[in-house]
C-alpha cells in the first residue's frame, strides 16, 4: 500500500501537535503546582478536594471569630479591672474613713466624692468597642447603663410595684371620692439648696423644694403660692405636725404605731381627706435619688417584681431635675430559666459565635461561645435580705445618700456589702481571663489542624514536582526530536525556496 505524502505529513503534524499539547499541559503542572486545573480532569481528586478547602475556609471563619472574642473580652477585662482595682479602692478607702465624730460637712464630701467613682463606673459599664456595646449584650441601640432621680414601675394592670430599695408607696389620699395628690413634709417648713427656708408664696414657679436635712421633695413651687408634683399636679401638702384621726374621729396619738387600714385629716371623717394605707404606713414623701437602671429597668429588681415590669409593664423616669424624663413598656418573652433572675433584663439573651464547636440551638454551653456580657450579673441586681441593693453602682449612690442624711449606721453597715458587689466584678474579670486563655488554645489548635488540612490538599491537588520536572524533560525531548525530524522528511513549500 503506497503511503501519500499529505497522510504522512498530516500523521506527524497530529502527532507533533499532541507532544506540545501534553508538553504545554506538564508546564501547567509545573508552574501550578496542581494536578489539574479543572474538576473534569480528576473529577474524585477534585471532590475530596473540596471537603478539605471547605474546612480551611471555615478554619478561617473560627480564627476570626475567635480573635474578635478575644479582644472583646480583652476590652472588658480592662473595663471591670479600672472598676473593681481602680475605682472602687479609692471608693472603699473613702467609706472606711468614715467616722460617727465626722461633721456633716465631712460626711457630704465624702459622699460627693464617691458619688462621683460612681459616675466614672457607669462609664466604664457604657464602654463601647467597635461599634457595640460591650456591656448591653443585645442591646446595641442604646447606653446600657442610665442614672435617673428616681423611677416609678407599674405592672401591666397598672399597679404599682413596691419593691425593695424603692421605698414604700406613698399612702393614697381621696375627699369626695376623688383621688388628691398629697405632699407630707418631713418638718415645717420648705429649705433651698442652701438651707434657706422657702416662702411658697413668694417663690417662682419650678423652685426647687428641699427639707432641713438637704433631701429634695419630689415637688416643686408651683408660682402661687402652691406646691406642684413632678408631673405638674397640684398636690395637698401636710406639715410634720398634722394631726390625723381614726375612723370614728379620735386622734391618733402615736401614728407610727397606728395599724388601722385608713386614717383621716380631720375628725369630720365624712369630709375630711381620707387615707388607705399601701403596704406598711407611710407618711414621709422620699426625696428623689439616683436610681441605676440596666437595659431601661432597675438594677434594684429581682423575682416577681422584675418578672411583673419585664411582662408588659410600665416604667416611668425622671431626670437630675426631678422632671419626668419619659416612659417605657417593656414586654419580652422569657425562658425557662430566666424569670427574676439578670437574664430577664431586657436584651440579655445570648449572642452566640461558632468557634469549631458546632452551634446548637439548644443552647448548650458546649456547642459555642457566647459573646455577650450580662451588665447586671456582673455588677450585681436585686436586693439583699436587708432590702439592700446588691449592685455594685447603686449601693455606692445609696451610701453617699446615707452619708448626706448623717447616717453613720447605714454607711458602716454598706461597707462589707460594698465588699461583696466587688467580688461579684472580680469573678466577672476571672471568667474573661479564663475566656481569654480559652480562645488562644482555639486558635492553637486551629493551627496545627490548619497544616494538617493544607498537607491533606497538596497531597490530593498538589503536583509531584521531580516526577512531574522528569516527565516534562521526556516530552520536551521527544518534542525536540519531532521537530528536528519533520525538518528533514516534510516537504519543502515554495515559501522555503524564496
Amino acid at each position: 500500500m503506497r503511503v501519500t505524502t499529505r497522510a504522512y505529513t498530516t500523521n506527524y503534524l497530529k502527532n507533533n501537535n499532541s507532544l506540545l499539547g501534553n508538553l504545554l499541559k506538564s508546564e501547567t503542572k509545573i508552574l501550578s503546582q496542581k494536578k489539574y486545573t479543572r474538576a473534569s480532569e480528576d473529577s474524585v481528586s477534585a471532590a475530596k478536594a473540596a471537603h478539605v478547602r471547605k474546612s480551611l475556609e471555615n478554619l478561617n471563619v473560627y480564627d476570626e471569630n475567635c480573635k474578635t472574642a478575644k479582644d472583646l473580652f480583652c476590652a472588658a477585662e480592662d473595663a471591670l479591672y479600672d472598676i473593681a482595682n481602680k475605682t472602687y479602692l479609692n471608693v472603699y478607702t473613702k467609706v472606711d474613713s468614715v467616722q460617727d465624730t465626722m461633721s456633716q460637712t465631712e460626711y457630704d464630701i465624702i459622699a460627693q466624692e464617691i458619688s462621683e467613682l460612681a459616675g466614672h463606673m457607669i462609664q466604664d459599664m457604657n464602654s463601647d468597642f467597635s461599634e457595640r456595646q460591650m456591656f448591653g449584650c443585645t442591646s446595641n441601640d442604646k447606653t446600657p447603663f442610665m442614672v435617673y432621680s428616681s423611677v416609678r414601675v407599674f405592672d401591666k394592670d397598672g399597679n404599682e410595684i413596691n419593691a425593695p430599695g424603692f421605698g414604700n408607696i406613698p399612702d393614697t389620699a381621696e375627699q369626695g371620692g376623688a383621688k388628691i395628690n398629697t405632699l407630707f413634709m418631713n418638718d415645717q417648713d420648705f429649705y433651698d439648696e442652701e438651707g434657706n427656708v422657702i416662702d411658697l408664696a413668694a417663690a417662682e414657679a419650678d423652685t426647687v423644694l428641699y427639707d432641713k436635712d438637704g433631701q429634695r421633695y419630689p415637688a416643686y413651687a408651683d408660682g402661687a403660692g402652691g406646691v406642684k408634683d413632678l408631673n405638674g399636679n397640684t398636690v395637698t401638702v401636710y406639715k410634720s405636725d398634722q394631726k390625723f384621726y381614726d375612723e370614728d374621729g379620735n386622734e391618733i396619738t402615736d401614728m407610727d404605731k397606728y395599724d388601722g387600714d385608713v386614717y383621716y385629716d380631720g375628725p369630720d371623717t365624712k369630709n375630711a381627706v381620707k387615707f388607705t394605707v399601701v403596704g406598711e404606713n407611710d407618711r414621709k414623701s422620699a426625696p428623689l435619688d439616683r436610681i441605676v437602671c440596666y437595659n431601661d429597668v432597675p438594677v434594684n429588681l429581682d423575682g416577681q417584681d422584675l418578672l411583673d415590669a419585664v411582662s408588659g409593664g410600665t416604667i416611668v423616669y425622671y431626670d437630675k431635675n426631678g422632671k419626668m424624663a419619659g416612659t417605657k413598656t417593656i414586654d419580652i418573652p422569657l425562658e425557662p430559666g430566666q424569670e427574676g433572675n439578670a437574664d430577664a433584663f431586657p436584651g440579655t439573651n445570648p449572642i452566640y459565635v461558632d468557634i469549631g464547636l458546632g452551634i446548637n440551638y439548644s443552647k448548650l454551653d458546649a456547642t459555642a461561645l457566647d459573646l455577650s456580657l450580662n451588665g447586671a450579673k456582673i455588677t450585681g441586681c436585686g436586693t439583699d435580705k436587708d432590702g439592700d441593693a446588691k449592685n455594685l453602682i447603686q449601693l455606692i449612690y445609696d451610701t453617699a445618700k446615707a452619708l448626706r442624711a448623717g447616717d453613720y449606721p447605714t454607711v458602716n453597715k454598706n461597707i462589707d456589702k460594698l465588699d461583696n458587689a466587688n467580688n461579684l466584678v472580680l469573678n466577672a474579670i476571672t471568667d474573661l481571663g479564663i475566656k481569654q486563655n480559652n480562645m488562644d488554645y482555639h486558635i492553637e489548635k486551629n493551627s496545627v489542624y490548619r497544616i494538617s488540612l493544607q498537607d491533606k490538599q497538596n497531597e490530593i491537588e498538589g503536583t509531584d514536582l521531580e516526577s512531574e520536572i522528569t516527565n516534562w524533560k521526556t516530552i520536551d525531548a521527544a518534542y525536540k526530536a519531532s521537530l528536528s525530524m519533520g525538518s528533514q522528511v516534510l516537504p519543502k513549500s515554495l515559501f522555503d525556496f524564496i
